[in-house]
């Protein structure tokens, strides 16, 4: 009998299902997965064969990727070079890859991970669909460094993704625009290992329509929700069923003969633009774990209702005299931390931190364990919470709610009140009752309130005093001060939708908690390394590079700020005296700018790592951990299990002591960590559009960043940060580009980087499924660029936000 393909067989025994169809790639792709497992080996180094892949008549023809041995003989001579691609979002047809310029270049060393690596790190970018060669966002990718003549500088325009799908039809794919900034460049010319995930899509519209109806299943092109993906072509039997409705969608193959990848459809999320479906785009998007707990997983949380009994003290100091406290948002729930203060004489006081004890209900090696390190992290949207742990762990047992007894791990210091010197740290296992739980506001309007004369008010008062000394010695030592863009919302008790938001103000009180949770995390983390000096899980904080320093300075000085960033405590003095007089938000803006050229905090093993690289630059510290938060973080529930195995409260688990298995979760941890936080934006971005939706206001924005056809503005009181463009799409641009001074000018015009500007802030839908929120000029005024007139009513004379300063990144 005559063989059947895939497609053919489940047809043959499934005739009517659509769904399961569509899940099948197509025969003639069905080997297709990574494209380096059957690329080819002899790409040519010819600009005209790989710069420009599609062809005057249509055709397509991308280089073929270099086969698996001629890439490990090309890095292990060092023709080649290994590292991920990271796309522009303001420009999908450009990228940049990090790559070691130090000693180590191996095949095995994991992406984003500079533990250990003596060198430096360098980006190539990687400019032109040609020179992409079909690579994605995420894939780790093997490049050919190109010679000097092909260097190029990044984009001088901003470009959304239909405007690069119409540019990559042309030469206009490798861009060299006429600029002194010139960048090492590179192409790539194999994937080493996709990142290929479930991406969340909509059917185009325009193929939509050309389906028929029935029969055969029609190619459709469906756009991704990330903008730095290029759209996939599927295959399915359903197009106009699709149509509007948001799709996980998975690629299979990108072959050298096709502008787009081509992929198979997996399920329907639901209609596009419906708030609760565009919230699990947002999950799906970043890979957030959102099944619910397993069976196995809840029998490890005790049954309600939970309570210490005298056998559980056994083992544990007895904290229930001390007036414990804890300050937390409003609403919120799972509290991790309490703190408590007390007189000791002499000029001395206690000064305590309880952190709730998940460890004692989470063991090492259970379902409950096992599932915490798979989501490693509780992830925050603006309307809901994705747990880490079962929620009788976060928001009763574990959670140190007032007037309960909870389990607890704490650190006491004795401190001189009057310098906020520590003289003596202890560590205990306790059990406490917290008499009040209390919100930032609640706990500044008691310590604001002199009348208020209640020992509550004087506790707060004394920590707050020593606090503050704390917090001067750190930025003495050269802990930044930088800022960022957050915002809070109001939100319908019924609906969960957006009533008000605004940016969120930090109260002193705010400052008061985090330099305790500062104080304990670095405490806890000078413990666990003495203890164990290849197995502890610290978090450092990577000085910026030279690179990213030197484009801050450059920025500082077009606008007349003189920034030295030789070390971190002459960058925070030159932040303080950034300021500009009558423009309150300017020093903000520099601030959030700085915070733009940081690296990203991680977590790391000791034993993976080299001493000199342990300490947090941000935070001016040699050491630092995270300890204070183990019902949203796994880290401090490790952090938990080395501090106790230190105090010989329990033994370390075996699998703590395999410095591999360490390296691999912590890798688990910083990856959830940084897809919690863009999902955490994300949700942002997606409520304040919903915010939009019935209304146009118009605000003061500033801009941060500028390019030939237009400028990216960041308006604070919404915590809006997107693209104005001043030419129209197709058309060239009359402006001329300043790269050095960052600004344009043109028609009479000049605008700069950190230029105030009133813009008319709407809801544009340009497409059903791709609903954005859209700036248009106000003033000044630019003769023929998108302008919206001037208008009053609500929100058009907003006063310029003051700065508010955050914390350093922790």
């Amino acid at each position: 009998a005559e063989a059947l393909t895939l497609r053919e067989a489940v047809r043959t025994q499934f005739p009517d299902d659509a769904d399961l169809m569509d899940m099948l790639p197509d025969d003639e792709d069905a080997s297709g997965g990574d494209a380096s497992s059957n690329a080819q080996d002899g790409a040519s180094s010819s600009e005209s064969d790989w710069a420009y892949p599609i062809r005057p008549d249509g055709s397509v023809r991308f280089a073929a990727h270099y086969g698996a041995e001629r890439v490990r003989e090309g890095v292990s001579r060092g023709a080649l070079v290994e590292g991920v691609i990271r796309l522009n979002p303001y420009n999908p047809l450009e990228g940049w890859v990090a790559v070691s310029t130090g000693s180590r270049n191996r095949r095995d060393e994991r992406p984003n991970d500079d533990e250990g690596i003596q060198g430096s790190r360098e980006d190539i970018l990687i400019q032109g669909i040609g020179a992409l060669n079909r690579a994605m966002d995420g894939d780790t990718v093997a490049l050919e460094l190109l010679p000097e003549s092909f260097w190029s500088a990044p984009s001088d325009r901003l470009v959304d993704r239909d405007t690069a799908d119409a540019e990559a039809t042309g030469a206009g794919s490798v861009q060299k625009p006429s600029t002194s900034l010139r960048r090492r460049t590179g192409r790539i010319v194999a994937i080493v290992r996709r990142r290929w995930r479930p991406y969340c899509c909509t059917a185009d519209e325009a193929t939509v329509s050309r389906a028929a109806p029935g029969g055969v299943g029609a190619s459709v092109l469906v756009t991704p929700a990330d903008r730095r993906v290029p759209r996939i072509r599927i295959k399915t039997r359903q197009a106009r069923e699709l149509a509007g409705q948001r799709l996980v969608v998975c690629v299979d193959t990108w072959e050298a003969t096709s502008r787009f990848p081509s992929g198979h459809y997996v399920r329907r999320i639901g209609p596009a633009g419906d708030p609760d479906v565009e919230s699990e785009v947002i999950l799906i998007e970043h890979e957030v774990r959102t099944a619910p707990f397993s069976a196995n997983v809840l029998e490890c949380v005790p049954p309600l209702p939970w309570r210490v009994h005298k056998e559980d003290l056994a083992g544990r100091r007895d904290a229930r005299e001390l007036r414990v406290f804890s300050v937390d948002p409003p609403g919120c729930r799972d509290i991790d931390d309490a703190m408590h203060v007390r007189d000791l004489g002499d000029g001395l006081v206690e000064l305590g931190v309880h952190i709730a004890d998940v460890s004692h209900f989470v063991r090492p090696a259970t379902a409950a364990d096992d599932e915490a390190a798979r989501r490693c992290t509780t992830v925050y949207l603006v309307d809901r919470r994705i747990d880490m742990l079962p929620k009788p762990l976060t928001e009763d047992i574990c959670s140190l709610r007032s007037g309960v007894e909870r389990f607890a791990f704490s650190v006491y210091w004795t401190v001189e009140r009057a310098t906020a010197r520590v003289v003596n740290v202890a560590f205990s296992k306790s059990v406490i009752r917290s008499v009040a739980a209390l919100t930032y506001a609640d706990a500044q309007r008691i310590k604001d309130d002199a009348g208020d004369t209640s020992p509550l008010a004087h506790d707060i008062r004394t920590i707050y005093g020593i606090t503050e000394q704390l917090r001067e010695a750190r930025i003495a030592r050269g802990a930044l001060t930088l800022a960022s863009n957050e915002v809070k919302f109001a939100l319908d008790e019924e609906t969960r939708r957006a009533t008000d938001v605004a940016q969120y103000e930090h109260l002193e009180t705010n400052h008061m908690v985090e330099e305790l949770m500062l104080l304990a995390n670095t405490t806890v983390a000078e413990e666990i390394l003495r203890a164990f000096p290849r197995y502890a899980v610290l978090r450092r904080h990577p000085p910026p590079s030279a690179e990213s320093m030197e484009t801050l300075t450059k920025t500082a000085a077009a606008v007349g700020i003189k920034i030295d960033a030789s070390t971190s405590r002459h960058l925070q003095e030159s932040l303080d005296l950034a300021v500009r007089e009558g423009r309150p938000a300017f020093n903000r803006l520099i601030r959030v700018h700085t915070t733009r050229c940081m690296n990203q905090a991680v977590y790391f093993c000791t034993g993976n790592c080299a001493a000199d690289q342990y300490g947090h630059y941000g935070l001016a510290a040699k050491l630092y951990t995270h300890f204070t938060s183990p019902i949203r973080r796994y880290a401090d529930v490790l952090v938990h299990r080395l501090l106790a195995a230190s105090l010989g409260i329990d033994p370390l688990p075996a699998n703590s002591m395999d410095v591999d298995r360490i390296v691999r979760v912590c890798d688990e941890m910083n990856t959830r960590h940084r897809n919690a936080q863009l999902a955490g934006r994300a949700s942002t971005e997606l409520h304040t559009l919903l915010f939009f939706r019935d209304k146009e206001v118009e605000e003061t924005g500033y801009i941060t960043r500028v390019r030939a056809n237009g400028v990216v503005v960041l308006v604070p009181k919404y915590g809006i940060e997107t693209i104005l463009y001043l030419v129209e799409k197709g058309k060239a641009s009359p402006f001329v580009l300043d790269e050095g001074a960052h600004c344009i000018s043109g028609k009479g015009v000049k605008l700069q980087i950190f230029d105030s500007v009133r813009v008319r802030i709407s809801v544009a839908e340009p497409h059903t499924h791709r609903q954005r929120l859209e700036l248009l000029l106000v003033s000044p005024r630019v003769p023929g660029a998108p302008c919206a007139a001037p208008a009053g009513g609500a929100g058009a004379e907003s006063a310029e936000p003051e700065p508010t300063p955050a914390g350093a990144p922790a």
